[in-house]
Formats: structure tokens, sequence, C-alpha cells
């Protein structure tokens, strides 16, 4: 029997687009155990760090999974790309290396898939079009099958995204900065069947190329992770 009695849930995400064209990627999120173990955490950890040991244009300012108490977990990254015209050749060096090593955490993976979620971008004329969708209940149908909505109470995940011209649409719960920075709240309980999407049209500054490269940072660790995980799964088929 899943419960979450006694225990926080808690989660936030900060990606900082430079007028440099460089990101800043923040993460702290505080979750069950039984939904992310410090076995899992560990597992990110390392992975986080060897990209970061691998390529110079990545840089950690923190990174950390410790046991917050109360049967809960903690997840620390804050993660600077200063060089994302580099992404394409990083996101290919990883997918070397995974096929040489062959090792992966598959269930691992689903977890990190499902708390990521879907993101795409396509630029429209002077703009880009950002998307982002959360589909825990493809985790929790699997991790906890029996929970109740009710068990959430309060909880909820905040995702900003500050980029350096103002939104010129989007669903963002509230802004700041002028219309730059963009917040979501997302309440769990509201989610754990529906997904929770996001949506942006950001304006492209001169020189377009280096904010687009910019952009497409934010999904690094997704892309390679999603190209992890259809990688594995074709060969568990073969």
């Amino acid at each position: 029997m899943f419960t979450l009695a006694g225990c926080k849930v808690d989660g936030e995400e900060d990606i900082e687009i430079h007028s440099s064209g460089a990101v800043t990627i923040r993460v702290n999120y505080q979750v069950p155990e039984i939904g992310l173990s410090r076995v899992d955490g560990s597992e990110i950890v390392e992975f986080i760090q060897e990209l970061s040991n691998r390529h110079e244009s990545i840089s950690l300012n923190e990174l950390s999974c410790e046991r917050a108490g109360n049967a809960t977990v903690r997840l620390i990254v804050d993660i600077h790309f200063s060089d994302p015209i580099k992404i394409r050749e990083m996101m290919a060096e990883e997918l070397v290396i995974l096929e040489k090593t062959g090792t992966t955490n598959l269930q691992l993976l689903a977890k990190i898939k499902a708390i990521i979620g879907e993101v795409s971008l396509r630029v429209d004329g002077i703009n880009i079009k950002f998307n982002r969708s959360i589909k825990l209940h493809e985790l929790l149908a699997y991790e906890a099958p029996n929970l109740s909505p009710d068990l959430l109470g309060k909880y909820q995940f905040r995702y900003s995204l500050t980029s350096p011209s103002p939104a010129t649409q989007h669903n963002a719960t509230i802004t700041s900065n002028n219309g730059k920075t963009l917040v979501w709240f997302m309440p769990l309980k509201q989610h754990v069947i529906t997904p929770f999407n996001m949506h942006a049209t950001l304006p492209i500054p001169i020189p377009w190329w280096v904010w687009l490269m910019a952009v497409l940072v934010l999904l690094l660790l997704l892309w390679v992770l999603w190209k992890i995980f259809a990688y594995v799964r074709q060969r568990r088929r073969t």
C-alpha cells in the first residue's frame, strides 16, 4: 500500500537562457524513496558528473542526492552550459559511449522520462514554439497503482523558464521580470491521471541561430535519455 504519510513532496526547476546563448538549469526535487531511491539518485548524479567531466562546456555549481528525512530523497542539480553550439557533438559522443558500454538502468530512465516529460521546439517565422507535457501517470501507474490523488494534498511542482525576451503567448501561472520569466505551478493531485501541459511562444532575437542553439540545450539531457531509452528498448527486442 503506497502512502505519503509524513512525506514531503516538492519539486522546482529553473531554466535560464542567457543573452550570450549560455544556459543554466537548476533542479531541486524532494520525493519519497519509493519513487526515487538513493541508489537511483546516485546513478543520476554519477551520470551528470561524468557528462560534465567529458565536456568542457558543461560546469556544475551543485550536484547532490541525499536523504531528506521522513523516507524522502532530495536531488539537487545546478548545471551550466557555456557553449550550446556544441550540443550535437555532445549528443553524438554520448550515444557512442552508450553503444560501447551497453549498460543502462531502464527502470530509472523510465522514471526520469516521466519527470522530464515530452518537450518539443519548432521555429515559426520569427518565433520559437515551446511545448512541454509532464505525464506522471505513466510512472505512477507502475510505481503506485493504488495511489489516491487526495494523498498528494497541496503538494506541487514548479517550473520556471527565463529567456532574453518576453514571451508573446504562454499559459504560465505567473510571470515576472517584465514577462521574461514564466512560472508554471503544477498541483500534483490534479495530474495523477491527466498530463500537465506548458506552452510558450518566444521571439527569436538577433542573432537568431545563437538563441535557437541555446534553447536546444534544454533538450540535451532529455534527448540523450530518450535516445538511451529507445536504444535499450530496441536491444531488448532483438
